[in-house]
């Protein structure tokens, strides 16, 4: 399958069934409103409590994508069916868990330069953290450069455990660099570029939206969010498929 007819396929997949389309905006909008208490909820005595219950509807869209995953590596061209709610936020916990180990060696590179950042304002008595202090370049561009190759196998391994339904199968190193070298190192990294800069660009789409009037958040949760969420999982798994 060429490049060109994976993102076609894609692009087109959010739209086989616009009512789980719909309920995916729903449930992701009900997420961005209780995240946002300062924002939606001013004067809420209970913002741990919305944050808490947001994280766990998040935790059933991670499963969600999962499960998108999985259904298009195995072949079927339908959103998958909001169903087995146990399971999916199960599948949740699992991305939750996996993305949380791949992170730890670039956050600690990010975490010692923000400290050093601090101890160096401190040290100045500057109130604003110096971020243009050298050692804080030197370890945040690493951190950088380590996120950005940690997601490079990471999201192999995400759908190696897609389709596997093993924890651990995101976490068999050899085996993900096996899978991407018989996808194909230049087919892959073409892929992984244009999915990263998509979500790149939705995120800066999506922090502006949020100091937007109320309607535009709202409109970006229900159909622009879960649409690029619905393209990077059934790219994902397409690209995966072709190892198979």
């Amino acid at each position: 399958m060429e490049i060109s007819d994976i993102f076609k396929d894609a692009f087109k997949f959010p739209a086989s069934n616009w009512n789980r389309f719909l309920i995916l905006g729903i449930i992701i909008l009900a997420s961005t409103l209780l995240a946002m208490p300062t924002i939606y909820f001013k004067n809420n005595p209970y913002i741990l409590l919305t944050f808490l219950i947001a994280y766990i509807i998040q935790l059933f869209i991670m499963g969600y994508t999962l499960r998108t995953i999985k259904i298009s590596i195995n072949g079927e061209d339908e959103l998958p069916a909001f169903n087995k709610w146990i399971e999916m936020f199960i599948d949740g916990i699992k991305i939750f868990i996996i993305s949380l180990l791949y992170s730890i060696i670039p956050s600690i590179f990010i975490i010692i330069g923000v400290f050093i950042a601090v101890f160096s304002s401190i040290h100045t008595g500057n109130l604003q953290l110096n971020f243009l202090n050298p050692a804080t370049l030197v370890f945040l561009a690493i951190g950088g450069l380590l996120y950005i190759l940690v997601m490079f196998f990471y999201q192999i391994g995400i759908a190696n455990m897609a389709y596997h339904g093993k924890l651990e199968a995101a976490l068999r190193l050899s085996e993900i660099r096996n899978i991407i070298r018989k996808i194909g190192w230049k087919k892959y990294l073409a892929v992984f570029i244009i999915l990263i800069i998509i979500s790149g660009a939705s995120s800066v789409f999506g922090y502006f939206l949020n100091r937007m009037p109320v309607y535009l958040p709202i409109i970006f949760a229900i159909l622009i969010s879960p649409y690029l969420g619905l393209f990077r999982s059934r790219s994902l798994g397409l690209i995966y498929k072709e190892a198979l």
